[in-house]
């Protein structure tokens, strides 16, 4: 039998039409009433996105960060990045947001005018991991070695690049910075000398607005302006610069070069210029401590102390230094020994040498046979700390912790990473927030049963003799990371090391505990 399929008749064809367009009619309705209920604005997605955006820039230049400013805050950070447009000088950013909801997140690059990031911000916030590389923060440097610096510069409202990373490096030897503009009311300058000790002058400032000034100022002046030198009274002409890697120490007698060799001192790690003289005279009351290799007779560190006749006789009101850097060079570039002439040049300008130091051990307590032989196992939020009092000499003024020594081991897969902090200490003995310097090791670098470990640290600042330091030892995350031998029932016969568990922030003491350990260090002992 055959089976047909008929076809739709022409009332029914009508019929379903009208039903369709009842229904399309419908369904256009409701998309409108649902479009009219979105925002005219960019969606909340696309928001994300945008933030994300900017976040992820600001991440990434954070990586590639080489130097803060100090003044960070929750809402506004600013930082120096690597040359970008070839002119041989960082880049310096500044986010800020003014914590205002609805006003804008911006960045200011090099000093420029702001830049709108992103707008109408309800949250930004900040937090910060720090630890001190360079000499910020922690403790003041010995002896009164703080110093106010009055930088001069072209503009104080409008820092060039160069002069904000001078700005930072000064600051990071532990100095105070005032900058003050080189064309700044007379009022302006006497008040800024008189709250200053040492005048550091800017290679950008103009040489006569920054010099005239300064000639007979009682505070002492270190300057990398070469165009400055003559007339400052220093040299007969100003002077010229030429691009090297080394300087010549000539004279290691003086407070500035006597960590120095005499011969050739790397002060740069790529060619940059150093400012030197021609030949031409000098204050006959001037010193020159480096010379430009091959060249003996071309000065590059000269110094003239307090009192001593300048080139036209006058007696020099305090001391002065020529800096051997200047007409465009890039101080990311100084070595660490550079920097040391430069941090000593400060002490000695500012009349703020510190003391010399000598190496010594300043700790030692040895497992005791009468005490119970414990296990601390690191973790997260159990870490180990050692609270200590180094033994100095009653005349010393300052000292620095440079090799930790305890017992260790591994514990299972020793497939952890570990930190050890140089914490200051407070009154009590307790670890503070303050983090001197800090190194990671892995577990499996520890032996696998008990046995000493040494860790060695390069604190940037001294410690004042009066103080100790907490070395503490632990994770960043996970748990099991290594045993730290201790002993318990010592009660308080070794006060001079204090034993503390738990995690930043959060610690807890026991009289009952130590940790046997060793301690070496630098001791910095009065002048001679």
């Amino acid at each position: 039998m055959t089976v047909t399929r008929r076809a739709m008749s022409l009332l029914e064809l009508v019929l379903a039409l009208a039903i369709t367009a009842v229904l399309m009619l419908g369904m256009g309705a409701a998309i409108g009433v649902a479009s009219r209920a979105l925002p005219t604005t960019p969606d909340a997605l696309g928001a994300r996105q945008h933030a994300a955006t900017v976040l992820d820039e600001l991440a990434t230049n954070l990586r590639v960060a080489t130097q803060f400013d100090a003044d960070f805050d929750a809402t506004s950070v600013e930082f120096f990045v690597p040359d970008r447009d070839n002119d041989g000088v960082f880049e310096s950013l500044q986010y800020a947001w003014s914590g205002t909801p609805g006003d804008p997140l911006t960045v200011v690059v090099n000093g420029g005018a702001p830049i709108v990031l992103a707008e109408d911000v309800h949250h930004f916030d900040l937090a910060y991991q720090s630890t001190v590389i360079a000499g910020t923060g922690g403790v003041d440097t010995t002896g009164g070695a703080r110093l106010t610096v009055l930088f001069v510069v072209r503009r104080a409202d409008n820092l060039h690049a160069e002069e904000l990373y001078r700005k930072f490096l000064i600051e990071s030897l532990g100095h105070d910075v005032q900058l003050l503009s080189e064309e700044a009311p007379s009022s302006e300058w006497s008040d800024a000398i008189a709250a200053c000790q040492v005048a550091y002058i800017s290679e950008r400032a103009n040489k006569a607005d920054a010099s005239a000034p300064l000639v007979t100022a009682p505070i002492g002046i270190l300057t990398e302006h070469g165009d400055t030198t003559d007339l400052l009274d220093l040299t007969e002409r100003s002077m010229s610069s030429s691009a090297v890697t080394s300087i010549l120490i000539d004279d290691n007698t003086h407070y500035i070069t006597r960590p120095f060799f005499p011969g050739l001192l790397p002060i740069y790690s790529d060619n940059e210029p150093v400012l030197h003289t021609n030949g031409d005279p000098i204050a006959s009351g001037a010193a020159s401590l480096a010379s430009e290799p091959g060249r003996t007779d071309r000065a590059v560190l000269i110094v003239v102390e307090t009192g001593a006749p300048l080139f036209s006789g006058a007696p020099a009101p305090a001391r002065r230094v020529i800096l051997p850097w200047g007409n465009g060079n890039d101080l990311s570039l100084l070595t660490p020994s550079g920097r040391t002439i430069l941090e000593r040049a400060f002490e000695w300008a500012g009349d703020a040498e510190r003391a010399e130091a000598v190496e010594s051990p300043l700790f030692s307590q040895l497992p005791d046979a009468g005490a119970n032989d414990k296990d601390h196992r690191l973790k997260w939020d159990n870490w180990a700390v050692a609270s200590i009092v180094p033994d100095l000499p009653d005349d010393a003024v300052g000292w620095k912790i440079t090799r930790f020594r305890f017992f260790g081991r591994q514990h299972e897969d020793a497939d952890r990473t570990l930190v050890a902090q140089v914490r200051s200490r407070d009154d009590a003995g307790a670890p503070t927030d303050d983090i001197l310097d800090q190194i990671y090791f892995d577990e499996a670098d520890l032996p696998l049963s008990y046995d000493w470990v040494e860790l060695e640290f390069d604190l940037p600042t001294w410690i004042p003799s009066d103080k100790g330091v907490c070395v503490a030892i632990g994770m960043l995350s996970g748990d099991s990371g290594g045993d730290v031998f201790f002993e318990e029932g010592m009660g308080t016969a070794t006060p001079a090391n204090q034993f503390y568990k738990g995690s930043p922030g959060d610690w807890d003491s026991n009289d009952n505990r130590d940790i046997p350990c060793e301690i070496d260090g630098a001791v910095q002992m009065p002048l001679e």
